[in-house]
């Protein structure tokens, strides 16, 4: 090392004052300009990896929330199939004919017939044609509001009103597509 530095006086020794000067001032400006470079990398370096924590900070709370959706979603599915579940023996038909004798027009109900069935892993969807005729607006209305607030599980997908005027009085003849879902049993699943 004293060899080392011997050498750099000795190299000095021989370079004029204003050499030195120039060269000090190299030496200072270049020694600058890397702390400079050096402080501006880091810097760039810090502020990419605090945009990386900030960026999966909010990553892992997308997927809390996402997980807390996923409980909740959970519960709904669950509470459905129990809603399912619970009216697994009661096909729509006999639905139908309950739910028109709660409104007191059982006698209008002229038919109920399957027209299809689909099964989409353990849940089936029947489509049945429902005909009644010689309602009022009024029967029309209550059939329908009966059949929407009861937990059964089923949606009208076409309801077709056609309108006679008998007399004084405006009879309506109802012909409704209702989709009614069960849920199938493990074994019924696997021999479908």
């Amino acid at each position: 090392m004293q060899d080392f530095i011997d050498r750099i006086t000795d190299i000095l020794a021989g370079m004029t004052r204003r050499d030195r000067l120039l060269l000090g001032g190299l030496v200072l400006f270049f020694g600058t300009i890397t702390i400079g470079g050096s402080m501006m990398w880091a810097k760039g370096s810090l502020a990419t990896r605090h945009q990386l924590i900030v960026d999966r900070e909010d990553t892992l709370h997308k997927i809390r929330v996402m997980a807390i959706e996923h409980e909740e979603a959970q519960a709904l599915a669950a509470s459905i199939e129990a809603k399912l579940t619970e009216h697994s023996g009661t096909d729509l038909s006999s639905f139908m004919e309950q739910a028109s004798r709660a409104v007191g027009i059982q006698d209008r109900l002229d038919s109920v017939r399957q027209k299809s069935q689909t099964s989409e892993g353990n849940l089936q969807a029947t489509v049945s044609s429902v005909s009644l005729s010689k309602l009022s607006l009024e029967e029309m209305a209550n059939l329908i509001y009966e059949m929407e607030t009861s937990d059964f599980p089923l949606r009208i997908q076409n309801l077709k009103a056609k309108a006679r005027k008998k007399g004084d009085e405006m009879q309506l003849s109802l012909s409704m597509d209702i989709a009614a879902y069960t849920v199938l049993d493990v074994a019924e699943e696997s021999d479908g």
